[in-house]
């Protein structure tokens, strides 16, 4: 009797499978629902994105929070975090270091701090809009944007002591329409920049 070694093909299969999972964070990602967020490792596999990774619930309410992107380390793109009424939190978050394109995070309406970000060294740009957000204390490891920073309509804002070790600015500096914040004192390392504009 021939034995049959099936090994190569095992082998073979399971390489196919890795390269094609993998090859999905190749390019952009978009997630629409919790359910897609909670499968990311089972459909996904991989810790950094090469595109960019835009969050944004087709259902109100759906999405409340980032917990199955606990191994994301790096995203190449932006990252858009837009209109996730009930999230509470981008804990999730807690493992990227890396943005190679610009945060974006507007209008998450339960989304009242940004701490999930502690551990990001670096980043393009930066553009938050969050009506709820009462402080900015997630971004302590930043100690340049290469961008602009923009900081507009975040009505409940009362501090930005999150960027206390920024020193350097390549691009514009935007503080609009923040109604509740009565100083910039967080930004008392800050040394280089474009523009700045306070209105």
């Amino acid at each position: 009797m021939k034995k049959v070694y099936l090994y190569p093909i095992i082998f073979l299969s399971q390489l196919f499978i890795n390269q094609f999972v993998l090859g999905q964070c190749d390019q952009d990602i978009t997630f629409t629902s919790q359910e897609e967020i909670d499968n990311f490792v089972q459909d996904y596999g991989c810790t950094e994105i090469e595109g960019n990774l835009l969050i944004a619930e087709s259902e109100s309410g759906n999405i409340t929070n980032f917990s199955g992107l606990s191994e994301i380390t790096t995203i190449k793109g932006d990252l858009e975090i837009s209109f996730n009424r009930a999230l509470a939190n981008v804990d999730g978050f807690s493992a990227l270091t890396s943005i190679g394109g610009g945060l974006i995070i507007e209008e998450n309406e339960g989304l009242t701090n940004l701490d999930g970000f502690s551990a990001l060294t670096s980043i393009e740009s930066l553009h938050i809009i969050n009506s709820a957000l009462t402080n900015i204390e997630g971004f302590n490891s930043i100690s340049s944007i290469e961008g602009d920073l923009k900081i507009e309509v975040n009505d409940a804002l009362t501090n930005i002591d999150g960027f206390s070790t920024l020193t350097s600015i390549g691009g514009g500096l935007s503080i609009f329409f923040n109604i509740a914040l009565t100083n910039i004192d967080g930004f008392s390392a800050l040394t280089s920049g474009g523009n700045l504009n306070i209105r």
